[in-house]
C-alpha cells in the first residue's frame, strides 16, 4: 500500500464514523471528534512521513486540533449527504412510477 492508499482506507473509516446518523444523534460533538482523532492522527502522520516530516506526538496532536473539520463544515456534509439521499429517493420513486403508469398503459381494457 502506499500513501495514497492508506489515506482514502482512513479517509473512508473516519466517514463511516462522523456520518453514521446512529452516532450523530446520540453523541455529543465533543464525543465524535474523540471518536474520529486516531484516525486523523493517522492520516496526519501518513502524510507528513510521505513528506519525509517526523513531527513529534504532542506536534501531531496540536496540528490534528487545528486542522480537524468544524461543526459548520460537518453539518453542511451531511446535508449534502442528506439531499443526495432524497433526490435519489425521488428518481427511483419517479421511476417506479413510469413503469407501474407504462404497465397500466398496454394492459388491455376490459
Amino acid at each position: 500500500m502506499n500513501e495514497r492508499d492508506i489515506d482514502d482506507a482512513l479517509a473512508d473509516a473516519e466517514d463511516a464514523v462522523t456520518s453514521d446518523r446512529s452516532r450523530v444523534d446520540d453523541l455529543s460533538p465533543a464525543q465524535l471528534d474523540a471518536i474520529a482523532f486516531p484516525l486523523r492522527y493517522l492520516r496526519l502522520a501518513n502524510k507528513l512521513g510521505a513528506e519525509g516530516s517526523y513531527p513529534g506526538f504532542a506536534e501531531l496532536t496540536a496540528q490534528v486540533g487545528r486542522e480537524k473539520p468544524q461543526r459548520a463544515d460537518l453539518a453542511a456534509m451531511e446535508k449534502e449527504d442528506i439531499e443526495a439521499s432524497e433526490a435519489e429517493d425521488v428518481r427511483r420513486l419517479e421511476a417506479e412510477d413510469a413503469s407501474q403508469a407504462a404497465m397500466l398503459g398496454s394492459s388491455p381494457n376490459l
